[in-house]
């Protein structure tokens, strides 16, 4: 049986999660390629429109999947 020492500093978490640690590295790996990728950046006309999109749909202005 292995012994855990949980740092003062994570006292106040709620769940804390205990995974091993070739799964860690892998996360780790992970989180790195996706901080260093392009973002998607819209134009205003795009921003616009998405807006126009969210104004529709809270004025329930759309078609749903059953509806097709």
């Amino acid at each position: 049986m292995s012994t855990v020492t949980i740092p003062k500093q994570y006292n106040d978490v709620e769940k804390l999660i205990a995974i091993p640690e070739s799964i860690y590295e892998e996360l780790s790996i992970a989180r790195q390629s996706s901080s260093t990728a392009k973002t998607f950046v819209p134009t205003k006309s795009e921003r616009l429109l998405v807006e126009k999109g969210r104004q529709e749909f809270r004025q329930g202005k759309f078609v749903s999947i059953n509806e097709i």
